[in-house]
C-alpha cells in the first residue's frame, strides 16, 4: 500500500502552524498572518523550527518553514508535484513579488508566491530570469507569462535544440510538467491568487501595497477555510 504522505504533511503543516500561533500567544487567530511580518521569525525563539525546520536549506523570507508550511496547505490539492511536502521543496521555490525592502507589506504572506523551479543549468530559473530581465518588475514579468500562453511555447521540445541565448524558452520547457496541469494564463492566475496583477503596470506604490494587502487577505481567508474543513 502507497503511503499517503500528502495526509501525514497536512496534519505536520496544521500543526506547524497552530503551534507559531500558540508561541505569538493567538491561538488559532489565522487572520493574525493576514499582516504579521514574517521578519519577526528571526527573534532567537522562533529561529529554529519555523525559519529552518528539518534542514537549513534556505533563509529568505519567502522560503521559511513556516511560508512554505502555509504554501503547502494552499497548493497542494491544486499544483502538479505536490504530493508531499519533500515534492513541493524539490520542485518548487519561493519567490518575492514586490522585492522593495522599504515597503511595509514587503515580509507580509501575499508577497510570497510559488513559482516552478526545474532547471537545464542552474540559475537559470523563473525567479532569477525575472529578477535578471525585468529587475523584479512583476507586472513586466506577468506579462511575460501570459505571452507564453498566448504563444503555446509550453509544447514539448528537446531541451538540446535550444541555444544559450534563448534562456526563457529552456526555463519553459524544462518546467513543462507545471503548464501541463496549469493549462491556461487565467487558470496561473486564479490559482496564484494573482488577480488585480494588470493594476501593477506603472509600478505605483499604493497599488502594489493595495494588491499584497488584497493578496493576503484572500490567501488567509482560503488558508482558514481549509484548516477548519
Amino acid at each position: 500500500m502507497t503511503k499517503n504522505y500528502r495526509k501525514e504533511d497536512l496534519e505536520y503543516c496544521k500543526n506547524l502552524i497552530l503551534d507559531f500561533l500558540q508561541l505569538e500567544k493567538q491561538d488559532c487567530n489565522i487572520d493574525y498572518f493576514t499582516t504579521l511580518n514574517l521578519g519577526c521569525l528571526w527573534d532567537d525563539e522562533h529561529k529554529n523550527r519555523y525559519i529552518y525546520g528539518k534542514f537549513r536549506a534556505s533563509s529568505d523570507e519567502d522560503s521559511f518553514h513556516l511560508v512554505k508550511a502555509i504554501y503547502y496547505i494552499l497548493w497542494n490539492k491544486y499544483l502538479p508535484n505536490m504530493d508531499s511536502f519533500d515534492d513541493m521543496e524539490r520542485y518548487y521555490g519561493g519567490d518575492t513579488i514586490n522585492p522593495v525592502r522599504n515597503s511595509k507589506k514587503y515580509l507580509t504572506i501575499g508577497n510570497f508566491m510559488l513559482l516552478p523551479k526545474s532547471y537545464h543549468k542552474k540559475n537559470e530559473t523563473f525567479n532569477i530570469y525575472k529578477y535578471i530581465t525585468f529587475r523584479d518588475d512583476f507586472y513586466k514579468f506577468m506579462k511575460k507569462i501570459q505571452d507564453l500562453y498566448k504563444n503555446k511555447i509550453t509544447k514539448e521540445e528537446d531541451i538540446n535544440n535550444i541555444t544559450d541565448e534563448q534562456i526563457w524558452e529552456k526555463i519553459v520547457i524544462i518546467n513543462n510538467w507545471y503548464f501541463k496541469k496549469v493549462k491556461t494564463f487565467d487558470d496561473f492566475v486564479k490559482i496564484n491568487m494573482l488577480e488585480g496583477w494588470e493594476n501593477l503596470k506603472n509600478s505605483e506604490f499604493d497599488a502594489i501595497e493595495n494588491f499584497i494587502k488584497n493578496r493576503s487577505i484572500k490567501m488567509i481567508k482560503n488558508l482558514k477555510e481549509i484548516l477548519k474543513a
